[in-house]
Parts: C-alpha cells; sequence; structure tokens
C-alpha cells in the first residue's frame, strides 16, 4: 500500500482493469478457448468456409483485450464533483491511517533511528519516503528538515521517557490528568515534526503489523500476570510475566490499556 495522492480517482476503471488482468492470464494458458461473439453483443460475421477455420481466429489476448474495453466504456465516468469528493475522503483516510501509526512512542523511536541513518549517510532516503509535491513533500525540502526535526525529536522522546516513569508513579487522579496532557502534547508534537518528513508508508505498515504481533505477546503475558497458583513454579512463572510486561510497557512508553487502545 503506497496511499500517495490519488492520481485516478475513477475507481471503477481499476476494477475493471484487474478482470483485464485475470482474462489475459486466463487466455494465454488457454489458447484453445474461444470466447462466444454474443460475449460482446456484437452480430457473427458471415462465414463462407467451414466453422473450424472461423473459430480458430478466436481467443487469446485480443478477446480480453476486447473484454476489457468493452467493461470499461460501460463504467460511466465519475463528474469532477464525485472525483474531487472521493479524493478527499481517500486522503483523509490515508492521513487518518499514518496519525495512528505514528500515535506510539514505539514508532516514533524507530522512525527517528532511521531517518538517524539517512542524515548519517548509512541509509538512502529515496526508499524511505514519500513524495507529495502537492504537500510541498519534496526529496529536497525533506532533507533540509531532517537536522532540526530530528533534533526536536530526540529532545521530545527523552522528555517523554520521563513523563511515563512519572505517570507510572503517580496514584492522584489530578496528577496524572496533568502528566497525561504533557505527553498528550508531545506526541502531538512529535507527529507533526514526523509528518513534516513524510516516511514511506510501506514503514508505517511494517510497525503496525510488529505493533500486532507485539500485542499477542502482550495479551499472553496478562494472561499469565493473571493466574495464580499455589505452586512455587506458578508463582515464579506470574513474578516474571509481571517483570516482563513492565519492561515491555516502558520499551513502548504506553500502558497496557494504552496499546490495547492503540
Amino acid at each position: 500500500m503506497t496511499p500517495i495522492l490519488v492520481e485516478d480517482p475513477a475507481i471503477g476503471r481499476a476494477h475493471a482493469l484487474t478482470d483485464f488482468v485475470a482474462q489475459s492470464e486466463e487466455a494465454s494458458m488457454k489458447k484453445n478457448l474461444a470466447i462466444p461473439d454474443d460475449l460482446y453483443d456484437v452480430e457473427p460475421a458471415e462465414h463462407g468456409g467451414d466453422e473450424g477455420s472461423s473459430s480458430s481466429h478466436v481467443g487469446g489476448a485480443d478477446d480480453a483485450l476486447g473484454l476489457y474495453l468493452k467493461q470499461m466504456g460501460a463504467i460511466p465516468l465519475l463528474n469532477r464533483e464525485k472525483e474531487l469528493n472521493l479524493a478527499t475522503r481517500l486522503e483523509k483516510a490515508r492521513l487518518r491511517y499514518r496519525r495512528a501509526v505514528l500515535f506510539c512512542w514505539w514508532s516514533q523511536q524507530r522512525l527517528v533511528g532511521v531517518f538517524e541513518r539517512i542524515k548519517d549517510g548509512t541509509m538512502p532516503i529515496d526508499p524511505q519516503i514519500d513524495v507529495v509535491h502537492s504537500l510541498k513533500l519534496d526529496r529536497d525540502t525533506i532533507t533540509k528538515r531532517l537536522p532540526h526535526n530530528l533534533r526536536t525529536l530526540n529532545k521530545l522522546l527523552s522528555t517523554a521517557s520521563k513523563d511515563f516513569s512519572v505517570f507510572q508513579r503517580t496514584r492522584t487522579p489530578k496528577g496524572r490528568a496533568r502528566i497525561q496532557r504533557q505527553r498528550l502534547r508531545s506526541i502531538r508534537k512529535a507527529i507533526k515534526l514526523m509528518e513534516e518528513l513524510s516516511p514511506r508508508t510501506e514503514l508505517l505498515d511494517a510497525m503496525a503489523d510488529e505493533f500486532g504481533r507485539m500485542m499477542h505477546q502482550v495479551r499472553e503475558l496478562e494472561r499469565k500476570a493473571n493466574q495464580t497458583g499455589r505452586s512455587a513454579s506458578a508463582r515464579e512463572q506470574q513474578r516474571r510475566a509481571v517483570k516482563d510486561l513492565r519492561n515491555l510497557t516502558h520499551e513502548v512508553l504506553a500502558t497496557s490499556d494504552e496499546m490495547h487502545r492503540l
């Protein structure tokens, strides 16, 4: 998935193209397959010779192309208003997805590491960013932003680690609410700075998949931590699960409830 700005919002044509590819592959595998003339709603041609010689010219990629053109022509085009509406909806969905992945210090840490290697020259920048000219996100602009944005992001990461430790130790509702507001302000600022670097959507997809696998680990640790047993081995397993869960939350800089909501 590379959800850049919509270049062709006529979604119906994309479905027709998919059908065309499928038809082409099927035609190449079955060269002797004949598609009847009535599939195209045309009158059959009159043949003076035998039927065998005429059927030898039917089938193949030309028929698949004709079917594609027939289907494409039957799909009504979007007018300007519908195109703009669809493009706006797709862009909002893309932005919401990207911000959802970035709304986590665990994701921010990994992306900062990627862009640090880019800044140091040990990793090429082009495969790691999405260029969107309409949003002024081009290679040169992102390269110029790297030093300042990374410097600020590293400071925010350091502050986020301290804030999370304070949040874990605070017990009063008023104190936790105050720290939580500070944490939200920091992560929103980090999201804005990271969006200015335009990390490639494939990077975010990979992190979303990894986060999903990590959540399976969190659920398993929670299950073991909540188990009760009288034997020494059961108590030791429970103690180890509680410790591992605490270490994992400090690595992600989010509580287990926050991780579940993410």
